[in-house]
């Protein structure tokens, strides 16, 4: 059962933890975006670890990442509805808060 869902509807794509209870102890809920919102969502890989995967989806509000072994797949998807992506891979960007 993956813990994280990546959702594309005609209207928005988002992103939900599950199950509830596991995204209410780290205090998150679900994020949502409509395709005229100012993100770019990219495809990004480990630094160390060549096959984690995922996506990235950066906007005005922070950085989310989505694990996935096929990127390209959901960035075809997200272009087709008319979301900003970029296809150039990037690496994730670990930050300690």
């Amino acid at each position: 059962m993956p813990l994280v869902v990546l959702e594309l509807s005609a209207a928005a794509l988002t992103l939900r933890i599950r199950p509830k209870a596991i995204a209410g102890i780290f205090g998150a809920g679900s994020f949502t975006w409509a395709a005229s919102d100012p993100v770019v969502i990219y495809p990004v890989r480990g630094r160390w670890v060549s096959f984690n995967r995922g996506l990235a989806i950066e906007g005005p509000s922070g950085l989310c990442y989505f694990g996935t072994r096929r990127p390209e797949r959901i960035l075809s998807a997200l272009e087709q509805q008319r979301f900003p992506v970029s296809w150039g891979e990037r690496f994730i960007k670990l930050t300690l808060v």
